[in-house]
């Protein structure tokens, strides 16, 4: 039954404040010290591991397709699945199947086995021939909707609507166009400046349609989820590119909106473009990803040029081996510090076995902050 499926959860968020993410994020937002520290701390993929889960039935994703009571109650079951790290969770389901959800609307099919990533592309004369989709019927949107009706109906207000993972315009570009994404802003200028501006048409729209479907009281709660704009591609052109045919269409969104938050993959040209050009941004990010394509943002310098502007910083981090426990007591520092931050840290090194260790080591550190923190 979904009434003790809720219970059990609102249970566990009493009795886990240290993972409650929802007052961490509010926490942030309003600029308060908050008593828990409340941060994610994985370990990086184990190939083996995955494919044992992906071979047991319980672990499958679920397929985009139509949304029942059934599943309602078995995605609020599995809600509480963090916990068993000491990670953070919110009473909160999210929408689409994550960065290739809007694509579908532009004749994208999206594999199920590989993430729901395209596994198709459309041509730059296809995508313009086609037009602007409908942003209320096409694609997955009406799966969607669905879903959101269904949540509404059966659970209580505190119960969360996250938006869906609805990237941003040159992020969608490139999903669905392909490489052709960064050759047609040289090649054909005006072309991709049409196909562009019809994203942005697509995008706003679909954005206004799910803050209506949710409702005036917009259960998501926390703004730089519901106001978000992903530039990881972003990190594949330069910052001239960025500035000529990306960012008049970030800035129509960002004054549409009123506020932005940006999720940079860390890239630092992408990190200081954003945040020194867009208006109205809220939150941000930064944090050593070693490997990242356009290199990355260090928190500290990140932390200088934010300044005293109410902007929460998002600090991601890939631990250095052997460095893990002096990194993380680093960010808890910025944390004690600046309560405008959030934490998510990976040992990429780390494996399955490796979490027992990983679960006493976030104890560990949670133990670090509380001790200090002064709320």
């Amino acid at each position: 039954m979904i009434d003790d499926a809720l219970a059990a959860l609102e249970q566990a968020l009493r009795d886990n404040p240290r993972c409650d993410m929802a007052a961490a994020e509010m926490a942030a937002q309003e600029g308060r010290a908050r008593p828990h520290a409340v941060f994610y701390l994985g370990r990086g993929p184990d190939p083996q591991a995955e494919e044992a889960m992906r071979e047991s039935s319980e672990h499958r994703k679920p397929q985009a397709e139509h949304y029942d009571v059934a599943k309602l109650e078995q995605e609020i079951r599995g809600m509480t699945g963090p916990l068993a790290m000491g990670n953070p969770m919110r009473a909160a389901l999210g929408l689409g199947v994550g960065p290739g959800t809007l694509t579908a609307s532009f004749g994208c099919e999206l594999d199920p086995n590989a993430n729901f990533c395209p596994v198709n592309h459309v041509s730059l004369d296809e995508f313009l021939a086609r037009g602007c989709p409908d942003p209320a019927t096409s694609g997955l949107l009406p799966v969607m909707h669905e879903k959101i009706d269904l949540i509404k109906a059966h659970t209580p207000a505190w119960f969360m609507i996250d938006s869906p993972d609805m990237q941003g315009p040159f992020n969608l570009i490139h999903m669905i166009l392909g490489d052709e994404a960064f050759f047609a802003p040289l090649e054909r200028p005006a072309e991709f400046q049409q196909a562009m501006t019809l994203l942005t048409d697509f995008f706003l729209a679909v954005h206004a349609n799910m803050l209506r479907w949710i409702g005036p009281e917009h259960r998501g709660g926390f703004w730089p989820r519901i106001y978000r704009i992903a530039e990881c591609s972003t990190n594949m052109i330069s910052a001239e590119l960025y500035a000529q045919h990306v960012l008049p269409h970030d800035l129509r969104i960002a004054k549409t909106w009123g506020k932005v938050g940006i999720h940079t993959c860390s890239g630092a040209h992408v990190f200081y473009g954003t945040l020194r050009q867009l208006p109205n941004v809220i939150a941000t990010e930064a944090g050593l990803i070693p490997k990242a394509t356009a290199g990355w943002t260090d928190p500290d310098e990140a932390q200088q040029e934010i300044g005293e502007r109410p902007i929460i910083l998002n600090i991601g981090q890939e631990l250095p081996l052997g460095r893990e426990e002096e990194v993380l007591k680093q960010d808890l520092d910025r944390l004690l510090a600046n309560p405008r931050i959030l934490l998510g840290n990976t040992g990429m090194h780390w494996k399955k076995a490796d979490e027992p260790m990983i679960r006493a080591l976030h104890q560990k550190l949670d133990d670090y902050y509380e001790a200090r923190v002064k709320c």
